[in-house]
């Protein structure tokens, strides 16, 4: 489920928390102290904070987008990068952005390549608490996009040689490229529950 508090104020959680709608028109209610206000992003409800949990975005419908994990501490105020999802310490992602697919933490990326069929149609994530291990997937293939190691890659901060902290799942609506139109659909489903997201007509 979503995280309503986290919520920028152009989306909108519907669905019993189960879906969220992207209005280019801001809502008008008061902004919460969670709640992003300039990063069009949302967390989810349920942090992940012992064992491995797996779950999927189908962004076959967005132009430009980001899914990855965030601590709690991410900031939620303004769009420095401490506030971007992969800019920071506190978050990872793979993000689709002028149609080019990159793995992101603390501000540094490598490039993604999608199993040479173009972008990915669903995004897997997956998270070994434990471990430290974090994995994004082509989940129409399993093919492994990135995986975040402190062991695999000096992408992944070695200070983070495991995680410190909840980690929730995250999501962004990011600005598209000229010609192109803001994300229209995208649906989040793990094990328990699954999230759709759709933009409002």
């Amino acid at each position: 489920m979503m995280d309503r508090q986290t919520c920028h104020s152009k989306i909108t959680v519907t669905g019993e928390g189960r879906g969220m709608c992207f209005s280019d028109f801001a809502q008008s209610s008061p902004e919460h102290p969670l709640q992003f206000d300039m990063v069009c992003c949302a967390l989810g409800s349920v942090a992940v904070t012992t064992g491995q949990r797996y779950w999927e975005a189908d962004v076959r419908c967005c132009s430009a987008w980001a899914v990855g994990v965030a601590y709690g501490c991410l900031d939620r105020k303004g769009r420095d990068k401490s506030a971007k999802l992969g800019r920071n310490r506190n978050s990872w992602c793979v993000e689709l952005r002028h149609g080019r697919l990159s793995a992101w933490h603390n501000d540094r990326h490598v490039s993604c390549s999608a199993s040479g069929r173009g972008v990915p149609g669903r995004v897997g994530v997956w998270v070994h608490y434990e471990k430290g291990k974090l994995a994004f997937y082509d989940a129409e293939t399993m093919k492994v996009l990135q995986e975040f190691s402190a062991a695999l890659t000096t992408v992944f901060d070695r200070v983070h040689h495991q995680f410190t902290e909840p980690l929730y799942p995250a999501f962004c609506f990011l600005r598209p490229s000229e010609g192109q139109v803001w994300p229209s659909h995208m649906e989040i489903r793990d094990i328990n529950t699954p999230i759709a997201i759709h933009k409002c007509q």
